[in-house]
């Protein structure tokens, strides 16, 4: 990782500070790995791309986090989150820590706890998608949060699901306009509650490969809104 000789320059001869405020491209990726029967573990990655503005809130730094696409891998599986499910998550803010006292500028975010699929107020995560706090939370028409999967074998179909996830991000500055650190995952926790085929409903064994999970933040001068993003409009 590179030293950041240009904030040190930048203080030695008192030039203007550097100034981390503005929109960015966040994208994070949580490897997991599922104990599936008879095929035995496997490695899925899951990364999701985000629309980041950072700005400053008197002391204090603030981050506004726009979920723009969401996709999982792993060989034989692979899912995506359809535009129902992204536009219903909106916007999300939440305080960051940025330190330039150090030789690499720290940088800590937690996202805080997220849930989709269920109202969290009324139970704990459920198993039965007749739970009386199963939502139709994407407002599709379909109880539960509706994601798209395609199993080994089979076409793409549709799940629904209630979560629970939190993460937090740790990194640190390696140049002006680059973040790089390790995601540490603090809940994550699916429950397929029925699908459009009854054979994609399937609840393994997740664990969390932590030093596998990762994120790059990158400026992005020119990005708008997703829709530059998923362009790759930086």
């Amino acid at each position: 990782m590179l030293s950041l000789v240009w904030l040190l320059t930048a203080s030695a001869v008192a030039a203007e500070p550097w100034d981390p405020s503005g929109t960015w491209v966040l994208e994070y990726r949580i490897t997991t790995r599922a104990d599936l029967p008879v095929v035995g573990f496997l490695k899925t990655n899951t990364t999701n791309v985000v629309l980041v503005q950072l700005q400053r809130d008197g002391d204090e730094w603030v981050q506004q986090h726009l979920l723009c696409s969401s996709t999982t891998s792993g060989g034989l599986v692979k899912s995506e989150l359809p535009e129902p499910f992204l536009a219903r998550i909106g916007p999300r803010h939440y305080p960051v820590r940025i330190d330039v006292s150090h030789e690499l500028a720290v940088y800590e975010a937690d996202t805080g706890a997220f849930t989709t699929g269920y109202d969290p107020t009324c139970g704990p995560l459920p198993d039965d998608i007749d739970d009386p706090c199963v939502t139709d939370w994407d407002r599709d028409g379909i109880a539960g949060a509706t994601a798209r999967v395609k199993p080994p074998l089979f076409p793409w179909g549709e799940v629904y699901v209630a979560q629970r996830n939190h993460i937090a991000l740790h990194g640190s500055a390696i140049d002006p306009d680059r973040f790089e650190g390790s995601v540490q995952v603090l809940a994550l926790k699916t429950r397929v509650l029925g699908a459009s085929n009854p054979r994609y409903v399937k609840n393994p064994v997740i664990r969390v490969d932590e030093e596998n999970s990762v994120f790059v933040m990158e400026r992005a001068r020119q990005a708008k809104s997703c829709e530059d993003v998923v362009k790759g409009l930086r």
